[in-house]
């Protein structure tokens, strides 16, 4: 069985999903398939290579340049939509490696879905998260689990999580692909029964199977130069990212009010620094080099390879996850539990799938300093119940081998041809008789001479009335005027009308000053930043005859985020300068064009649209798309006025610095001014071009500081802010007298 799996991140790319993917790989070759993976590319990686006899295609993207998901800059995401670029790649490696099974297993699945064809490979995704209901992934709202989605808190969050610039984006295009793919999807392949049902996969009628993660047939040991130098015969570990919702504060708090505590050591990127402050103090938390030292009782030693991890698993006392977030598996605990480890977990999320309280593990609620303290003390003086339940825990891991969790996965592959090879065989037409054939040929033979003959007598009636009075040829002018006409036709639909509705009103919208009516400023720009430019370039390309309507809205979704995006880049790159104007005037310049060119393509003949459906259906079938972009058009509204009734301050996003340069409204003095949130000091060198001179100055700042100067007066002003260290103007602003610029 030849097998494409589709990822955005791959080895040598450290992680979770990453990691069972390729183990995932591995076991399946060594079942005598063909497997071949498709992944993004990044910097210094080859863009096609064997790794393990596994055959891997790093893909470029178009977004995977500007978009980053997370705060990490060293890894480009998928976006929840449809790349163009990443579509056209998956393409070529499709008819390259010609798969029988394509297995997504994330967001970067979406580019593959325009591709998905009756008579093609069979789709099968597994859900390692909850992406396929939320934003985040995670289904963790303000540090607490969350109920289920919903368009207003949806909106929120991701605002939160990801900025208010993009977060909105990425809610509505991941709503949207979801809807997609659980419409061409054949297998979800849930790594529990907690993701299956926050998906609501049962409730919708979706096909799946809870197939949790598993255990590689062989374990990779550390070498002992390999392992982690300094460890003391006893300590409490923590493997994973060392963040908030991963419970590291809880953690934290419970091992300080042990009495006698053994070292406890952290494994994992520090994504969220600020955890680490009260236990190391805000300066050693802010300095990477420095949380690589030994600290006290508390040692952050950041990621690890795997063999390192698991080699910690095996000398570590007791391990310990205590996530606040739904987490959808626990493959961390599951990998201490088969060094034969005790674990203390979360009673949350897949734990609970996994670990049973008292016999194979210890169960805690979540964000419970106290539970967590009383249990790490029990467990930390019982050496006989430290061994009770590390030999239970490494007899629940086996339950977990490969040998027993792959072949249901390969039966899941053989159930998804079967069942595309009996509906391939379903729609087959019948092969006709010998009589049934006869048939046919006298009646398409006499069908064939009464055309012949009318049109015979056509051409003959033609010549005769050329032979009368010649036609004369249509002129410049002529030619012109009818193009004209048929551009009026094309104006008159429906859906140009809201294109250029939506436009004017956006264009519009920049025009209002912030202040009391910012929610009205929001609702109208808001739709030509995410619908409008992928719509009006949709129809430019399709014309009258555009793909399902369902794929036609997710085009639409990537083809706004990407022309935003490089519409951004350009107008930040030139000497226009990226303001709300400048973005909105030329977005609505590049829809209106697409609008434009939309409407003036010809009509199809009545004849050629009357071949694939008839003429009531196609105006059904039109009506129905024109319906469908106005409730779009009203939901992004809706949208809208729900982010605006809570409206959130930009620099509150996590891993965003703001520089703004306004006039004082005392005096007639510039203020200007820096505020980072980055996740650790951060040293900025700021350049400012005031009254022909330029001045230098350089900063450090902690997450959360802001600094602030006053300038004198001045007409125009311009300010460049650099991040030590690196090349690239990192935010730039503009001052002119008597107008507003932003960044």
């Amino acid at each position: 069985m030849r097998i494409l799996m589709i990822t955005q991140f791959y080895a040598p790319t450290i992680g979770g999903q990453e990691r069972l993917v390729e183990d995932l790989s591995i076991e399946l070759i060594a079942r005598g398939h063909h497997v071949a993976v498709a992944t993004l590319e990044h910097e210094g990686q080859p863009s096609f290579g064997h790794v393990s006899g596994v055959h891997v295609h790093r893909i470029a993207s178009t977004v995977g340049h500007f978009f980053r998901g997370y705060v990490d800059p060293s890894r480009r995401h998928a976006p929840p939509a449809v790349d163009p670029k990443a579509a056209a790649e998956l393409r070529r490696v499709t008819r390259l490696e010609k798969p029988d099974i394509v297995h997504g297993h994330d967001w970067l699945i979406h580019s593959f879905l325009p591709l998905k064809r009756r008579h093609g490979p069979g789709l099968v995704v597994t859900l390692h998260d909850h992406s396929l209901v939320c934003a985040n992934k995670r289904l963790i709202r303000s540090d607490e689990a969350c109920a289920g989605p919903g368009p207003a808190k949806c909106l929120r969050c991701s605002a939160s999580h990801y900025g208010l610039a993009k977060g909105p984006a990425i809610a509505v295009g991941n709503w949207v692909m979801s809807v997609t793919e659980r419409a061409l999807v054949d297998m979800f392949l849930p790594v529990s029964g907690v993701v299956a049902d926050a998906a609501g996969l049962r409730d919708r009628g979706n096909r799946h199977l809870v197939i949790p993660n598993f255990l590689p047939t062989r374990t990779p040991i550390a070498a002992p130069k390999e392992r982690l130098p300094g460890l003391p015969a006893e300590f409490v570990l923590f493997a994973g990212d060392v963040s908030r919702d991963k419970g590291v504060a809880v953690l934290l708090e419970a091992h300080r009010l042990l009495e006698d505590p053994p070292p406890l050591v952290l494994i994992g990127r520090i994504t969220d620094p600020g955890v680490l402050a009260p236990a190391v103090g805000p300066e050693r938390a802010a300095s990477a080099a420095l949380l690589a030292a030994p600290f006290g009782n508390v040692s952050a030693v950041g990621p690890q390879p795997h063999e390192v991890v698991l080699d910690a698993f095996r000398r570590c006392t007791v391990a310990v996850v205590p996530s606040l977030m739904p987490e959808a598996f626990g493959l961390v605990a599951l990998e201490a539990m088969s060094a034969g480890r005790p674990v203390i977990a979360s009673n949350i999320g897949g734990l609970r799938e996994i670990i049973t309280d008292g016999e194979n593990g210890i169960l805690v609620s979540p964000g419970d300093v106290e539970a967590l303290r009383t249990s790490l003390a029990r467990v930390l003086k019982d050496s006989a119940l430290r061994a009770r339940i590390g030999a239970a825990a490494e007899s629940r891991a086996r339950d977990f081998a490969a040998d027993q969790i792959v072949p249901q996965v390969e039966q899941v592959y053989e159930d998804v041809l079967a069942a595309r090879r009996t509906s391939r065989a379903r729609h087959r037409p019948r092969p006709a008789t010998t009589a049934a054939r006869l048939r046919a040929g006298r009646t398409g033979i006499a069908k064939g001479l009464h055309r012949g003959g009318a049109r015979a007598i056509q051409a003959l009636t033609a010549l005769g009335k050329s032979a009368d009075r010649a036609r004369p040829n249509p002129t410049a002018a002529a030619r012109l005027s009818a193009g004209i006409r048929r551009t009026g036709r094309g104006l008159r639909r429906l859906d140009s009308y809201v294109i250029l509705a939506l436009i004017a009103l956006g264009v519009g919208g920049t025009a209002i000053p912030p202040g009391a009516a910012s929610p009205l400023r929001v609702i109208l720009v808001l739709p030509l930043v995410l619908f409008v430019p992928g719509y009006a370039l949709t129809s430019a390309v399709f014309g009258r005859r555009p793909p399902d309507i369902v794929e036609r809205l997710a085009l639409a979704l990537s083809l706004s985020l990407v022309t935003t995006a490089l519409v951004s880049l350009v107008l930040y790159l030139t000497s226009l300068g990226l303001t709300l104007y400048s973005w909105a005037v030329s977005l609505a310049l590049v829809s209106a064009a697409a609008a434009v060119a939309a409407a003036a393509r010809p009509s199809a003949a009545p004849g050629q649209s009357t071949r694939v459906l008839p003429h009531l259906a196609l105006q059904l079938q039109r009506r129905r798309v024109e319906i469908a972009v106005t409730i779009a058009a009203a939901a992004l509204v809706a949208a809208a006025v729900a982010l605006a009734r809570t409206p959130l301050a930009s620099h509150s996003a996590p891993g965003y610095t703001a520089l703004w340069l306004t006039q004082d409204a005392h005096s007639s003095g510039l203020i200007l001014g820096v505020h980072s949130e980055e996740h650790r000091r951060t040293r900025y060198v700021l350049r400012l071009k005031l009254a022909g001179r330029t001045t230098r100055r350089q900063l450090t700042l902690a997450p959360g500081q802001t600094w602030q100067e006053t300038l004198p007066p001045a007409r125009r002003a311009r300010a460049l802010l650099y991040r030590d260290g690196r090349s690239g103007v990192y935010r730039s602003v503009r001052f002119a007298a008597h107008s507003t610029s932003g960044p």
